[in-house]
């Protein structure tokens, strides 16, 4: 009898440390609050070009994108990838997002490299949360 006392008064306990715990959203962010400058999340949509492609194309870069093949896209990686924004803006992409981009474009067939998704904007380079390649 005295066991059940003590798992009763247990499970109470219990319930009661969880429901005086905050509510949960799902979602773990992991921003220090102390921080001055925040990471900003934006939303994107752009075409995808190489490094090495943009600096022989930057004055008529609209002109290209359409031309750009998949060769030129995974052979020149190592330049590093940028955004064109739809916008007209350029944004350099961090070396994580070229890999995973890198990746996708090797290894699916897609007729153009625009893509769109939300991104975290650390002063003019992207690094890419998620994505989906529009064709």
């Amino acid at each position: 009898m005295r066991k059940v006392k003590i798992i009763v008064l247990s499970l109470m306990f219990l319930s009661l440390w969880l429901a005086a715990a905050p509510a949960s959203d799902g979602v773990t962010y992991r921003v220090d609050p102390k921080m001055k400058n925040p990471p900003i999340i934006v939303k994107f949509t752009g075409t995808v070009i190489d490094n090495i492609s943009l600096k022989s194309h930057k004055d008529s870069l609209s002109a290209f994108l359409p031309r750009l093949t998949k060769k030129t896209l995974i052979d020149n990686v190592n330049s590093g990838y940028c955004l064109y924004s739809s916008e007209g803006k350029l944004f350099k992409l961090k070396h994580e997002s070229t890999e995973a981009l890198w990746n996708t474009f090797r290894n699916v067939k897609v007729s153009t490299y625009k893509i769109r998704g939300n991104a975290q904007k650390l002063n003019d380079t992207l690094l890419i949360l998620d994505y989906v390649c529009l064709d």
